[in-house]
Order: structure tokens, then C-alpha cells, then sequence
């Protein structure tokens, strides 16, 4: 149950915080009682390979899927990952 609640936070401390940034778009549940911690979404503007690789090179590992023919990032936050870290993740993307 700890390790859930950890997870379900984190996943949405990062949407919430990828929602402040213009052109990303979310994909999944907007009930957090129904989603998982995998957070989906794409940059408008940006190939999805593109942006997963050019975070790469800054140690950021995220990793493109496809939804019904359409490619997305998709971030996957554990009870291992920190607050601090998706912050960092989010300050990455900001930057792209």
C-alpha cells in the first residue's frame, strides 16, 4: 500500500508538473483512482523518438510506445525515483 501511494504521487506530482509546460499533451485516465504510475504524453512539435533521445543523453531514461498508431513518451516513476528527480525530469523537458 506504501509503495502504491509512493508511486500514485509521483506520477502525479509529473503531470501535474507537465501540464505547466506549453504544447504537452497527456495521455491516459484523468481519474488518478484509475490510472497507473506510467505517465504518457507528447511535445507538440517534437518527434517522440526524439525527445526520449535527447533526454538519453542527459541520463534521462524514458522510453517511446505506441497508442493506437500513434507514438507517445512514456515515463514510468517507481518508489525508488524521488520527488527531486522528477522535478529534475521535468526541468529536462523544459529545456528540450
Amino acid at each position: 500500500n506504501n509503495i502504491h501511494k509512493k508511486n500514485q504521487y509521483l506520477s502525479n506530482l509529473f503531470k501535474e508538473e507537465l501540464l505547466k509546460i506549453p504544447n504537452i499533451i497527456l495521455y491516459g485516465p484523468e481519474d488518478q483512482n484509475v490510472r497507473t504510475s506510467i505517465v504518457s504524453f507528447n511535445i507538440k512539435g517534437f518527434d517522440s523518438q526524439q525527445v526520449v533521445d535527447k533526454l538519453e543523453k542527459q541520463n534521462i531514461i524514458l522510453a517511446v510506445r505506441e497508442i493506437m498508431d500513434t507514438k507517445i513518451v512514456r515515463a514510468s516513476p517507481h518508489f525508488f525515483n524521488t520527488e527531486s528527480q522528477i522535478l529534475d525530469v521535468i526541468d529536462a523537458i523544459k529545456k528540450l
